[in-house]
C-alpha cells in the first residue's frame, strides 16, 4: 500500500500556505520547515526549506474533496442539510482522534475534540468538501442559514 504523506503550514515571514515534506528541527528558533516534496532524507540539506508557524501544521489525510482539494488536518468539511427549508452548513473540523487512531471530525456542541466521528461514518457516501480551515476562519464551527 503506497500512500501520499504530506504536510502543510503556514510560512513564518508571510502567512502563505506550502505544502511539502516536514522537518522538525529543535536547534533553530522555529522548529518547523516545509521541505520540498519527495527528498530523501541525505538531500534535505540541499532543497528549500521554509520556515513555517508550528501551530499551523497540518497533516495530509489522504482524501481529497468533490473539487479535488487535498484534505489537511484543520480543515473544516462542509456538512449541509435543511431544516424548515432553510439550508445549513455545519463546519466540522478534520481532527487525528488518538482514542480510534482514524482521521475525524470535532462534532462536540463545544468545539473541543470531547466528542468526534470517524470521517467515513459522519459523511458515508456524501461527497466531501473544504470549505476553509482553523486558521485561516477561525470563528468556532457550527452552523450559519445560508
Amino acid at each position: 500500500m503506497k500512500r501520499e504523506i504530506l504536510f502543510r503550514g503556514k510560512m513564518v515571514d508571510n502567512g502563505e500556505w506550502r505544502i511539502g515534506d516536514l522537518i522538525v528541527n529543535s536547534a533553530t528558533p522555529f522548529k518547523f520547515m516545509i521541505s520540498d516534496v519527495g527528498l530523501k532524507v541525505d538531500d534535505r540539506t540541499r532543497g528549500i526549506r521554509i520556515q513555517i508557524l508550528h501551530e499551523t501544521v497540518g497533516q495530509f489525510i489522504g482524501r481529497t474533496d468533490k473539487h479535488g482539494t487535498k484534505i489537511f488536518e484543520g480543515d473544516y468539511l462542509a456538512d449541509r442539510y435543511t431544516e424548515d427549508g432553510t439550508e445549513y452548513i455545519t463546519k466540522l473540523p478534520v481532527i487525528w482522534d488518538n482514542e480510534k487512531l482514524c482521521w475525524a471530525v470535532d462534532t462536540s456542541f463545544a468545539g473541543d475534540g470531547s466528542y468526534s466521528q470517524p470521517i467515513a461514518d459522519f459523511f458515508g457516501d456524501t461527497e466531501l468538501e473544504v470549505i476553509g480551515n482553523i486558521w485561516d476562519n477561525p470563528e468556532k464551527h457550527g452552523g450559519d442559514g445560508n
